[in-house]
């Protein structure tokens, strides 16, 4: 947006670059453009799920946005770069892409001469490994309609949406030890298993929260104070790791599992449990289903939460956590 005026004003940089101006930048270097490493890429997302840009830039002149002035005119990547780089995501473990975009609905536009939104779902959906798809920034006004009979007519599955005061979650939330240990993988210079390991354990072994807690489950009462709460909509957590093994998207219910004091051996063999022997159940630990869900801190203090594996601050002492049901509708390879 502001090259021309740097460069009047900052004469002595070599040069200027825009966001989609790697060519350029090689080129510059005196550097080779490997194709063949279109697509390769570190991601900052928990393993199993991935932002997959479709296309860069907008040519919409929204008078409230400056997209158009700093990204430029809309640009599509092609169907094949787009592929390749699915690919390469879906072999490191990724099994939902979410496609963005400043604008989805105008993808191809430019490089086509006509909306294939619908087009590249359909190969997107054969990506091996690939289990969700989700739409992101889909503008309203020219809806490729053409999209919803992809959804139609390809494998589309509905789900449970969970929903935790005006927050939503599609796997899974938890507070207290659960969002510190978000906290030490996001701090992890490597985003791998061992990393999470690292994390889990560090959650574990740390001061305890000693949070009072009253809980009404399905109009069941009770109070605890737990070392850890987990609430569950899913059976997967990333890296094939999971408290809730016999969870379901599609079952209705919210799988809860919550223990409170454990002795250090005992937070060990957690730990140990959760990320080897998934299938198991520890012995201290209560697992319950439930449909409706609320949880009041009786020292009238804020919640720090973990939803899809985003640390959140909930500025509230009292959680309302429910589900959604058959909500939402998603993509799945046939």
């Amino acid at each position: 947006r502001y090259m021309p005026d740097l460069k009047k004003e900052i004469p002595n940089v070599d040069q200027y670059f825009g966001t989609t101006d790697l060519p350029k930048l090689l080129k510059a270097l005196k550097a080779d453009y490997k194709h063949e490493l279109v697509g390769e890429r570190l991601t900052t997302t928990p393993k199993n799920y991935a932002y997959l840009k479709i296309s860069e830039g907008c040519d919409r002149p929204c008078s409230f946005c400056a997209i158009p002035l700093m990204r430029g005119k809309h640009k599509s990547k092609s169907i094949e770069d787009i592929i390749t780089e699915a690919s390469k995501l879906a072999s490191n473990g990724v099994k939902e892409l979410i496609l963005i975009a400043q604008d989805l609905t105008y993808y191809g536009l430019d490089l086509y001469k006509k909306r294939e939104l619908s087009r590249l779902l359909k190969e997107l959906v054969k990506v091996n490994g690939i289990e969700w798809i989700r739409l992101h920034y889909a503008f309203p006004n020219g809806f490729p309609v053409d999209v919803l009979e992809v959804i139609k007519n390809e494998k589309a599955i509905n789900i449970d949406v969970g929903t935790v005061n005006q927050h939503y979650f599609f796997s899974n939330m938890s507070i207290g030890v659960g969002a510190r240990v978000i906290n030490h993988y996001t701090d992890s210079k490597k985003r791998q298993f061992m990393s999470y390991f690292r994390a889990v354990l560090k959650g574990l072994l740390s001061e305890p929260l000693n949070m009072t807690l009253d809980l009404v489950i399905d109009g069941y009462k009770t109070t605890v104070t737990p070392l850890v709460l987990f609430i569950s909509n899913s059976n997967e957590m990333g890296y094939n790791v999971s408290f809730t093994p016999d969870a379901s998207l599609q079952d209705g219910k919210l799988d809860l599992v919550f223990t409170e004091h454990l002795s250090l051996f005992q937070k060990i063999l957690f730990a140990n449990q959760i990320v080897f022997f998934k299938k198991r159940r520890f012995k201290k630990a209560q697992y319950l289903q439930a449909e409706d869900i609320l949880i009041t801190n009786k020292k009238n203090e804020e919640f720090l939460t973990q939803l899809d594996g985003e640390s959140i601050v909930v500025n509230s002492n009292v959680l309302r956590i429910s589900l959604k049901k058959t909500a939402l509708s998603v993509i799945v390879p046939g």
